[in-house]
């Protein structure tokens, strides 16, 4: 979430909408939040994982970018 509050800072002034896709949020809220065809999508790769394997071919259809959070638990690095 910190990564999408930066990213949703930045675009303050802009109209760039950035929703989060993470864990612990319903997936039909943030099916809802991706039907506003967010400019971009900050999410976790398991999450964005989950979204993918349900048939959710839309996220890259409606949103030209994805910003991966927490990738570094994904890759196996540890946390500097």
């Amino acid at each position: 979430m910190q990564v999408c509050e930066h990213f949703r800072a930045a675009a303050k002034y802009t109209t760039i909408k950035v929703v989060p896709i993470v864990g612990g949020i319903s997936m039909e809220k943030q099916e809802r939040l991706l039907k506003q065809r967010p400019q971009a999508i900050v999410g976790t790769p398991g999450r964005l994982w989950e979204f993918m394997s349900a048939g959710e071919q839309f996220l890259t259809a409606v949103c030209p970018s994805i910003i991966l959070g927490a990738t570094f638990k994904f890759m196996g690095y540890p946390h500097t």
